[in-house]
């Protein structure tokens, strides 16, 4: 595993996807969206959480930029 704050620190995001989620944040329940999105039933190390994460996010990229629209 990749320094979580080497791989926080590289990150580039569009400004209005960062000021969306900063307008969620007032609604956000880390240990009930977390076990939503991870699909677990415990909370996890913040790690394994980042880590998770970025996999969900390179998978769901790799979807968009095929094209598929599921």
């Amino acid at each position: 595993m990749t320094d979580i704050n080497t791989v926080l620190a590289s990150l580039r995001r569009p400004s209005l996807l960062i000021r969306a989620a900063r307008f969620g944040l007032t609604d956000y329940n880390r240990t009930r969206d977390l076990k939503r999105v991870m699909g677990t039933s415990t909370c996890l190390a913040p790690a394994r959480v980042i880590d998770g994460l970025i996999e969900k996010e390179a998978h769901f990229e790799a979807t968009r930029k095929k094209g598929d629209a599921g």
